[in-house]
C-alpha cells in the first residue's frame, strides 16, 4: 500500500507517513488547520493519482494550485434519491411518506421510458426532466383522482417539498456539465454559488461520487461538511451513496477524505470503515471523549486534543497514535521541522501561508484586470463592426450583383489596354506633363472579395477617375464638379458632363466607388479596392 508523508512527529521531528485510505480530519475551523491538512495530503499524494475537492463554504481560500472544473450533475429520480433530496431540502426526516414516493417515482420511470424509448436506462434525458415528471404526476393525481383526505395531504406535502427544489435546479441547469473530466493532480469544483441551497451541492457531490465509483480508479474525494452531508437523523443524496463508496471504493483505489468540525451530529456507523483519523483541536469535552471512545477506542486524554496548537494533530493510523505537525504545502521542510520541535510558533507559518495566498490573489486580480481591459477593447471593436454591418452587407451585395458585369468588361478593358499601349508607341508627346500622363496610362486594380485583377486605362472616363483614385484624390468624399476640375487639371478633356456622370455611376454599380446617400451627390473610393503596380 502506497503511503503519503503527512508531517513530522512532535517533538522528534521524525517523518510520519499515512497509508492511502479513507481519512477523517476533525477540528475547529481556523484553530486546527483541517483544510491545510487536506491540501497537504492531496498535493503530496496525487503525483500519479487524481483527487476531487468540493468548495462549499463562501470565502474558502484553499487549493489555489488546483485545476478548476465545472459542476457535474447526473440526474436521478429513483425513490431513494427523491426521498433523500426532499429530506435534505426540508432538513427533516420523512416518516410515512415513503410508499407514496415509491409509487410516484415508479410511474415517472414508466412515463419517461415511453417518451424516450431509445434511452433504455434513462441516462441521457434532459437535466430536470425526471424530477419534473415526478412533479407533473403529483399534480395530475391531485387534479383528477378522487383521493382520501389522508392521501391528498401526503401528495400536497410532497408537491410542496419539490416546489422548493425544482426552481433552483431549473435556474442552475445551464451551469452543469454532463461529463466529469478529472486531470492528474488536484481538481477543484466550486459549489459556493449554491451555499444557501445545500441540496443542490449534495446533488452534484452525489453525482460525482457515483461516477467515480462506477468508472474511476485511484481517485480521492474530499467530502466537506460531514455534519451536513452525513446527518445522523435523516437521509441526504450524499448519505445514500456514502456507505457504498466507503465500502467498495478501496477496491479500485478510490478513497474519501472527510472534513468535519466535530462528529456530534454525524452518522457514525459507516465511519467505522475509516482507518486513518487526524484529530485537531476540539474544545467540547463530551465530543472529544465520544470521538475517542465510540470511534477509536483509544486511551488518549481529552486534554491533549483540547490543547493542541494550530497545525498539530493527534493521528491514529495502523495501530499507531502520534502527535504530528502537518507539513503545509508550499512551506520549506526545515521550517516544518522547526515547528515540530517547538523552535518556531505555528502562527508564523500561518502568516507565511496567508502572505502566499495574498500574492496569488493579487496576481489573479492583475490578470483579471488585463483580461477585462482586453474584453472592453474587443467589445468596442464589436460595436463598431455592428454599426458598420449594414453598410458592409450592402457593399458585398453590390459586388456580388455586379460580378457578371465585371466579367463581361474584362475583355473590353484588355482590348482598350492594347490600343492604349499602341497609341503610346505612335504618338509623340507634346510636353513633359503629357509624357507623365501617358506613362501612367495603365494600372492594375485589385477588387475584394473576388480577388480578381482588372486593368483599366485612361483612354476612357472610368479609367481617368480610377487613376485619380489611385493618387488618393478619392480618399475622401468628392463632388462631381471637383472630380471634373481635377481631370482637366491633369490635362484631360471632358467632352460632356453626362460622360463623367455615367462613368461615376458605372463605378458605383461595380463596387469601385461609394456614393453618399444623403445630401449632395458625392463619391468616395470603396474600402474593398486595392491598387498594385
Amino acid at each position: 500500500m502506497s503511503k503519503v508523508l503527512l508531517g513530522y512527529t512532535v517533538p522528534e521531528a521524525e517523518p510520519f507517513y499515512i497509508p492511502r485510505a479513507h481519512v477523517v480530519i476533525t477540528g475547529m475551523t481556523q484553530l486546527s488547520g483541517k483544510s491545510t491538512t487536506a491540501e497537504a495530503i492531496m498535493q503530496r499524494g496525487t503525483e500519479t493519482t487524481k483527487s476531487l475537492v468540493f468548495l462549499t463554504k463562501r470565502g474558502e481560500k484553499t487549493f489555489f494550485d488546483g485545476n478548476r472544473i465545472p459542476p457535474y450533475f447526473k440526474e436521478r429520480f429513483d425513490w431513494e434519491y427523491v426521498r433523500g433530496l426532499l429530506e435534505a431540502s426540508m432538513k427533516e426526516r420523512l416518516k410515512f411518506e415513503t410508499p407514496w414516493i415509491i409509487k410516484i417515482c415508479k410511474q415517472a420511470h414508466r412515463e419517461l421510458r415511453l417518451k424516450y424509448p431509445e434511452d433504455k436506462k434513462l441516462e441521457y434525458i434532459p437535466t430536470g426532466e425526471g424530477l419534473n415528471m415526478v412533479r407533473r404526476l403529483i399534480k395530475a393525481i391531485l387534479d383528477k383522482e378522487k383521493l382520501r383526505e389522508f392521501d391528498r395531504n401526503i401528495y400536497i406535502l410532497l408537491a410542496a417539498y419539490m416546489d422548493k427544489v425544482l426552481p433552483v435546479l431549473a435556474q442552475s441547469k445551464d451551469k452543469f456539465v454532463r461529463k466529469l473530466e478529472l486531470t492528474p493532480g488536484i481538481n477543484v469544483m466550486d459549489l459556493t454559488e449554491w451555499y444557501v441551497h445545500e441540496e443542490v451541492q449534495m446533488l452534484v457531490i452525489r453525482s460525482c461520487m457515483e461516477h467515480i465509483l462506477e468508472k474511476g480508479n485511484n481517485v480521492t474525494v474530499v467530502l466537506p461538511e460531514a455534519w451536513k452531508m452525513l446527518p445522523q437523523s435523516r437521509n441526504t443524496p450524499v448519505k445514500l451513496y456514502f456507505e457504498k463508496f466507503i465500502r467498495e471504493g478501496a477496491t479500485n483505489g478510490n478513497y474519501l477524505i472527510i472534513d468535519a468540525q466535530d462528529l456530534g451530529g454525524v452518522d457514525k456507523t459507516p465511519l467505522r470503515q475509516v482507518s486513518v483519523w487526524i484529530m485537531g483541536k476540539m474544545m467540547e469535552t463530551n465530543e472529544v471523549e465520544r470521538l475517542i471512545k465510540q470511534t477509536l477506542g483509544l486511551k488518549i486524554p481529552a486534554r491533549e486534543i483540547q490543547t493542541l496548537p494550530l497545525g498539530h494533530f493527534m493521528v491514529a493510523a495502523e495501530d499507531i497514535v502520534k502527535m504530528v505537525y502537518v507539513w503545509p504545502h508550499g512551506i520549506p521542510e526545515d521550517i516544518a521541522k522547526a515547528v515540530a520541535k517547538g523552535a518556531l510558533p505555528p502562527e508564523r507559518v500561518k502568516d507565511m501561508l496567508q502572505e502566499k495566498r495574498n500574492m496569488v490573489e493579487r496576481a489573479t486580480e492583475v490578470l483579471s484586470g488585463d483580461l477585462e481591459k482586453r474584453l472592453e477593447a474587443l467589445s468596442r471593436r464589436l460595436d463598431s463592426l455592428v454599426k458598420n454591418d449594414g453598410w458592409l452587407k450592402n457593399e458585398i451585395i453590390n459586388l456580388k450583383e455586379n460580378d457578371d458585369f465585371l466579367k463581361k468588361n474584362i475583355e473590353d478593358l484588355q482590348r482598350a489596354h492594347t490600343r492604349s499601349v499602341n497609341a503610346k508607341a505612335a504618338v509623340q508627346p507634346a510636353s513633359g506633363e503629357l509624357q507623365g500622363t501617358l506613362e501612367k496610362v495603365t494600372y492594375n486594380l485589385e477588387v475584394q472579395p473576388f480577388q480578381k485583377n482588372f486593368k483599366i486605362n485612361t483612354a476612357n472616363m472610368d479609367g481617368k477617375v480610377m487613376w485619380l483614385a489611385s493618387k488618393g484624390f478619392l480618399g475622401e468624399w468628392r463632388s462631381e464638379p471637383e472630380i471634373r476640375n481635377r481631370i482637366r487639371a491633369e490635362g484631360w478633356a471632358v467632352t460632356a458632363n453626362i460622360t463623367l456622370y455615367n462613368g461615376l455611376q458605372r463605378l458605383v454599380k461595380a463596387g469601385f466607388l461609394g456614393k453618399m446617400k444623403k445630401g449632395a451627390m458625392k463619391y468616395k473610393l470603396s474600402p474593398f479596392v486595392r491598387f498594385t503596380e
